[in-house]
C-alpha cells in the first residue's frame, strides 16, 4: 500500500512540474510575440519618421491629430504629453523638423 502512495504522489509531482513547464512555455512563446510586435510597431513608426520629414535627419517635432475634435497639434520635446504622444502615418499624422515647418502645415501648439 505504501509503493501506491510513493508512486501516486511521484506521478502526480511530474504531472504538476509538467504543467508548469507547460505554462512558462506559452508565457515565454507569448512574450517573444509581444516583443515582436512591438519591434515592428517601433520600425514601421521608425519609417513613417524619416518619411513623413525629408530634407530632415532627425525630425523631432511630432504633428498629432486629436481624437476627440480634429486638431492638428504639434509637440516638442519636453512638453507634458511628448513621451505619450505616438504617430500614426495612416491617420495623416506626421513629424516634422521644425515649429515653423508644423505652423506653416496647419499645426497648433498644445493648450495646457
Amino acid at each position: 500500500m505504501d509503493d501506491i502512495k510513493v508512486t501516486y504522489s511521484s506521478e502526480k509531482k511530474e504531472k504538476k512540474r509538467s504543467f508548469i513547464e507547460n505554462k512558462l512555455t506559452w508565457l515565454i512563446v507569448a512574450i517573444v510575440i509581444i516583443g515582436g510586435i512591438v519591434g515592428y510597431i517601433k520600425y514601421n513608426n521608425h519609417q513613417a519618421y524619416l518619411a513623413t520629414a525629408p530634407g530632415c535627419a532627425h525630425p523631432t517635432i511630432k504633428g498629432n491629430i486629436s481624437f476627440t475634435n480634429g486638431d492638428k497639434i504639434y509637440h516638442v520635446p519636453g512638453d507634458r504629453t511628448y513621451k505619450l504622444t505616438y504617430i500614426d502615418t495612416s491617420k495623416g499624422e506626421r513629424w516634422f523638423c521644425t515649429v515653423q515647418d508644423a505652423q506653416a502645415a496647419g499645426w497648433r501648439a498644445p493648450r495646457y
